[in-house]
């Protein structure tokens, strides 16, 4: 079997840095596991799971705590669960070009605002939506949720 690698240039200096699909799914394998417990623990859809991994690595970034994700991984079911609902509240805002709640209803984001030490209100992730959109939307290919997907579906489908 061949090894395959990717070629990426480094902003720093300029130079290229190769990265073997080894490394590139070690690198990625915290969020691999999420997935898998999102879907198969938790029997959440896999396209949506899919989503909400994107959305918490997208926070992780936005956050600058590099082990949020990781974080998540001790939480109990029930409260990863939770945050899984929350986040497909956020990712509905993010997807909408019109304010989809009432503010005065669901303002906060309780559970986002644990984890990222910050306080994070569902308007302001409307009023961000195109930098989650476009975060989001490269996330699952990013971190090789292909493979994972096609195999939870495997499963689900058998």
């Amino acid at each position: 079997m061949a090894s395959s690698s990717s070629t990426k240039p480094n902003p720093d200096n300029g130079t290229i840095v190769i990265v073997t699909q080894h490394e590139f799914n070690q690198f990625h394998k915290i969020d691999r596991i999420l997935f898998n417990r999102l879907v198969v623990s938790l029997g959440r859809d896999p396209g949506e799971a899919m989503k909400v991994v994107a959305y918490l690595v997208w926070l992780e970034k936005m956050s600058k705590d590099f082990r949020l994700v990781s974080k998540l991984l001790h939480w109990p079911d029930p409260s990863l669960n939770d945050l899984a609902n929350e986040a497909i509240l956020a990712l509905n805002c993010v997807e909408s070009d019109h304010f989809p709640y009432n503010v005065k209803i669901i303002g906060v984001l309780p559970l986002t605002q644990s984890v990222t030490q910050k306080c994070v209100t569902i308007r302001y992730l409307h009023e961000n939506r195109a930098q989650g959109k476009s975060s989001s939307a490269s996330m699952g290919s990013m971190f090789g949720l292909g493979n994972m997907f096609a195999r939870v579906l495997h499963l689900r489908l058998r």
